[in-house]
């Protein structure tokens, strides 16, 4: 039982013998010194006594009882600790100092259950204050506790003088051992310029999304709803099919310049690339280490160098889909019947085969019609599905579901199960398919080339082979001629139920798989393209099926990291999953192809090969989190756990930084918090982090593609002439005239009180030349800016330049004091390029993170709270006949304790794998 007046946790005499033995031996202190801290020692006459001797002990002097009074008196510090009468006391109670190591535990011990009742008190506090989140609070609650048991970062003042001490004892040790100071990344050039990762270090690891996987505009892709849609239309978190049926979440677009080509397929259709495109081939037939039926991704470029035997015996390949079950309005087999022998506008089908008519009897009993027969004379007799027990006869569904007076496949119909999409392919064969016993195939034909294509999209995501072709046709009798469409369909023809006894079609006979194809790559000159970064595996589907693709440096890090030091990394990744991070550390440790992993084709070596590897990975410390929607508090506490477990971290590893969740509005705002927050985290670990990121789709539309540290920042910039205004004098100055200064106020708007306040400014800088549009509002306000500098509307808050239109309304500097707000809305009359590219510049306003140009509020840049960035860039990307192909660059851009540069490194594309560049090389 604990009563209000229990003393807190102390042991008085241990204390006492810990300060004795120093007193009685000259080498007890150095046992001692690095456990306990003057503030272990619960009496405040111990904790004096004790920080004498250990500063006596830090300039190499005795700690006897003379030396030790001798100090304290020079201090005036002698007669608050009891006098000499108090070190004497001290030194007769103690009779050796053998046990100096047991009682300094025993301190400690009742050192650290004090700070835990000060930290209980505290989290009551904390539990009782309802002004802040419950995120926050928990977070602070825990870091309350990690604080205890963590060597946390001084945060106090301390003298100079003591931290140039310990430097000194730093770079002395640096001297004699010959290492850096910091934790080798396993590729010694980067490391000579860094001098490895240094603890509390925050790392920004950036670059453009995976480089090499971009179409022609106009080529479909399938989204995971089963709508078609062209790859110049798709936008960020877009969601595409992959081959296994599951989405493919779009993380970044791709624009640019290249040359193109058209991938020709014999059995699919034809579609266009870049050179750079990531083709997904399946080897056919076994030799060396390939084996049939292997999946092989290759780039365009690699792909045209290989041999023919090469090229001939890797083909490209479509996959059968499926889709979750969807409720639809009409039997698919009825719907398939009247889109192949329905009349437009009418209900009626005109078929007159027995087992069609059986099923149609089959059908009016289960949906409650009446089914009512025609006869036409000398022309087909029509049948139809009036209203009986079910009021709403066939013609009323028809119209409701807006296909009585146009043909075509609803979507719900296309994106069901497989056993809805094949009742419905029975309905068309069994109606409008003609069955060739010669070719073994079904055909199709159809005036509307909207259902052929629907049709073949149908029959493709079953798994068949299809072709459509446009036909000219005529009736000589009536001298008709018309444009009409045939689909052809082979395949496995055995799971399609058609009704019609006849059409119960035998199996494809060949033993050729029809599901694989030759191609042909022909070029087709330079033009634009269009890609995106997808999440998973990069795999993706055309609007036929066709599997294409869609790397690893952190990766590369974090294992060479844990397995030289045996330290912990905590890798959390927001965008691949564990099994898919395994995947890749496998590849690259087993030396074994990534995509031969992924579809199990290994050989006997592979086996061996991967055994290996896995029994090396196992032993090192790398744990990983995949939890999509991770917020930087939920990543902290991880970490801390961690280190709480097995000790010193070696590194934390965020893949990446863009998708953590953050919880605010302006997200540009919101990502320098998590920033700082990470930094945050580095200095409490004392372990360095990386954070990955991706860089502005600036880049791209620069002539020199090699990225910048203003491509890292989540805001754009104003050119040169832009007119800033400087708050203490009224004067308007152009932005490139304030480059280098800082410390001067602007106008900035809070938008918590919607007023302009006088706000300082902490940097002003270039950011290179870049394309630029002009915004004119109806005021005639002008103002020249990048495409991803942000404006504050009226409804949207901050949106980039080139995402607004208009008819929007921005913010401007209210002259006239009309309300309460400082802000006038004013409506935007044009945005258009100005056609050249121009010198910009930018300012830091913290805080605010906004400020006045050209009387118009505008959004600021966010200050980089990173030590070290580091931008990649592979040089084939852009120039494909360059002769680096192969190598990838590391370009330091910002290095807060030392020189910025570029280190080169050999990249291995198939295995994911960065390598230390020969010197010779």
């Amino acid at each position: 039982m604990i009563s209000d007046q229990s003393l807190p946790p102390q042991n008085i005499e241990a204390e006492e013998s810990i300060l004795g033995g120093i007193l009685l031996d000259p080498e007890a202190i150095a046992r001692v010194a690095e456990t306990l801290t003057p503030e272990a020692f619960y009496l405040q006459a111990h904790q004096t006594i004790y920080r004498a001797a250990i500063a006596l002990y830090e300039q190499k002097k005795p700690t006897d009882l003379m030396t030790i009074s001798t100090w304290l008196a020079d201090q005036e510090l002698l007669d608050k600790v009891g006098g000499k009468a108090k070190l004497a006391q001290l030194a007769d109670r103690t009779v050796s100092a053998v046990n100096i190591d047991g009682y300094a535990q025993l301190v400690l011990d009742k050192y650290l259950r004090r700070q835990l009742i000060n930290a209980g008190h505290k989290i009551v506090q904390l539990g009782f204050d309802t002004t802040e989140g419950l995120n926050l609070v928990l977070d602070r609650a825990e870091q309350s506790i990690f604080q205890i048991t963590q060597d946390r970062p001084q945060s106090g003042l301390i003298p100079l003088s003591e931290t140039l001490l310990e430097t000194f004892d730093q770079i002395e040790g640096l001297y004699y051992e010959d290492q850096l100071p910091g934790i080798n990344t396993g590729f010694y050039d980067l490391d000579s310029m860094t001098s490895g990762l240094q603890p509390s270090d925050l790392l920004i690891l950036a670059g453009r999304p995976s480089m090499g996987k971009c179409l022609g505009k106009g080529t479909k892709v399938v989204m995971f709803d089963g709508t078609l849609k062209a790859v110049e239309n798709i936008q960020v978190n877009d969601q595409l099919m992959g081959p296994d049926s599951k989405p493919r979440k779009v993380l970044s677009l791709a624009r640019g310049r290249e040359m193109m080509y058209w991938v020709c397929q014999k059995r699919g259709v034809d579609y266009r690339v870049n050179e750079s495109h990531i083709l997904s081939l399946k080897a056919s037939g076994s030799e060396g280490r390939r084996v049939h039926g292997e999946v092989v991704n290759i780039s365009v470029q690699d792909y045209l160098t290989k041999s023919q035997k090469f090229q001939q015996r890797h083909k490209g390949y479509k996959v059968a889909i499926d889709f979750p079950p969807q409720i639809v309005p009409i039997d698919p087999y009825l719907l398939g019947l009247w889109l192949g022998d329905g009349k437009l506008g009418d209900s009626r089908i005109f078929n007159i085969a027995d087992e069609v008519i059986a099923e149609l009897g089959v059908i009016a009993v289960r949906e409650g019609y009446r089914l009512s027969h025609q006869p036409n004379g000398d022309r087909c007799d029509s049948w139809n599905l009036c209203a009986g027990e079910n009021p709403e006869g066939f013609k009323i569904q028809l119209r409701r579901a807006q296909l009585l007076d146009q043909k075509w496949i609803p979507l719900c119909y296309l994106a069901n199960t497989k056993a809805v999409r094949l009742e419905l392919l029975a309905g068309l064969m069994d109606s409008d398919g003609y069955y060739c016993k010669d070719m073994q195939c079904f055909e199709n034909t159809q005036k509307s080339k909207k259902l052929a294509e629907q049709i073949k999209f149908l029959a493709d995501s079953l798994g068949f082979r299809t072709s459509i072709i446009r036909k000219q046709g005529s009736i000589k009798t009536s001298n008709f001629c018309g444009e009409y469409w045939r689909v052809r369909v082979s395949g496995n023809f055995e799971i399609i139920p058609t009704r019609i006894q006849y059409k119960k079609a035998r199996n494809y006979a060949s033993m050729r798989d029809w599901q694989v194809t030759g191609i042909t790559i022909e070029p087709d000159g330079v033009d634009d393209y269009y890609g995106f970064e997808l999440d998973g595996d990069g795999l993706f589907l055309l609007e036929d099926m066709t599997v294409t693709h869609n790397t690893a440096f952190g990766l590369n890090i974090a294992r060479n990291i844990a397995g030289k030091y045996q330290l912990p990394v905590a890798l959390f990744s927001l965008e691949m999953s564990k099994e898919q991070l395994s995947q890749r550390l496998l590849a690259s440790e087993a030396k074994i192809e990534s995509n031969r992993l992924r579809s199990g084709r290994l050989s006997g070596q592979d086996y061996q090969k991967l055994s290996d590897a896995i029994g090396t990975l196992s032993a090192i410390p790398i744990y990983i989190d995949d939890t999509a929607t991770l917020t930087v508090m939920e990543m902290r506490s991880q970490a801390r756990r961690l280190q709480a477990e097995q000790g010193q971290l070696g590194l934390v590893l965020l893949d990446y930084l863009q998708l953590m969740e953050g919880g605010g509005d302006n997200r540009v705002q919101e990502l320098s918090r998590i920033t700082r927050s990470l930094k945050t985290l580095a200095r409490e670990i004392k372990a360095p982090v990386i954070a990955l990121s991706q860089l502005s789709r600036g880049v791209e539309q620069r002539t020199n593609k090699r990225p910048m540290l203003s491509d890292l920042r989540e805001s754009g910039c104003l050119t040169g002439d832009s007119l800033v205004t400087i708050a203490d004098t009224g004067e308007e100055v152009p932005i490139k005239d304030l480059v280098g200064h800082s410390g001067f106020n602007v106008f900035a708007l809070n938008l918590e009180t919607w007023k302009l306040e006088k706000a300082p400014v902490s940097k002003v800088f270039s950011t290179g030349v870049k394309p630029t549009l002009e915004l004119t509002t109806a005021l005639g306000r002008k103002i020249i800016a990048t495409g991803n500098h942000k404006f504050l509307t009226l409804d949207q808050g901050w949106v980039r330049l080139d995402e607004l239109k208009e008819g929007d309304y921005i913010a401007n500097p209210q002259i006239l004091r009309l309300g309460t707000s400082d802000v006038y809305w004013d409506k935007i009359t044009s945005i258009t390029p100005t056609g050249e590219s121009s010198p910009v510049y930018d300012l830091t306003v913290p805080k605010l993170h906004n400020f006045v140009a050209n009387n118009i509020i505008v959004h600021n840049s966010i200050e980089q709270d990173a030590d070290l960035v580091l931008m990649l860039y592979r040089d084939a990307y852009y120039n494909p006949d360059t002769p680096d192909r192969d190598l990838a660059e590391v370009i330091i851009t910002k290095h807060r304790n030392g020189p910025t540069g570029t280190v080169k490194l050999l990249f291995n594309a198939e295995l994911t794998e960065f390598r230390n560049l020969a010197r010779n090389e």
